[in-house]
């Protein structure tokens, strides 16, 4: 289920999150079982969290909700909205001294786009918020 791989890849982040003093909410309102193959899946997932901590800031945190369609991952952030119209594009970053290639959501959005899933990102209440939509067969 998409509720282990979220567990497991929070576990595996939580050092990084521990150094930053950032705090990771794992709120899980319904079982999410998907036909994703499972590389791809925590790729997906990987990359979202991960960008949620390291996009973040001192103290802050990373608000993840699963529902029985959607992924939610929320993170504090220093920075104002990012550009919703380029967020998904491929070497986007929102501050040219940012670390990393750009590729990241490039790549979360191609997976999404292969298995005909929804990826949006919105700001709202100083939070970047990236959901992701399944849609059952």
């Amino acid at each position: 289920t998409l509720n282990k791989l979220v567990t497991h890849i929070v576990n595996e982040l939580e050092d990084i999150a521990a150094f930053k003093n950032i705090e990771i909410r794992v709120r899980q309102q319904q079982e999410l079982s998907l036909r994703l193959d499972s590389s791809l899946a925590s790729i997906v997932v990987s990359n979202l969290i991960r960008n949620a901590l390291f996009h973040n800031m001192e103290g802050g945190e990373v608000n993840i909700t699963i529902t029985e369609d959607a992924l939610l991952i929320a993170n504090t952030s220093a920075q104002s909205s990012l550009d919703a119209g380029q967020v998904f594009s491929r070497f986007y970053k929102s501050d040219t001294s940012a670390k990393g290639t750009g590729l990241g959501l490039a790549i979360v959005q191609a997976i999404c786009n292969l298995y005909g899933f929804l990826i949006s990102y919105h700001y709202d209440n100083s939070q970047h918020i990236f959901k992701l939509e399944f849609h059952p067969a």
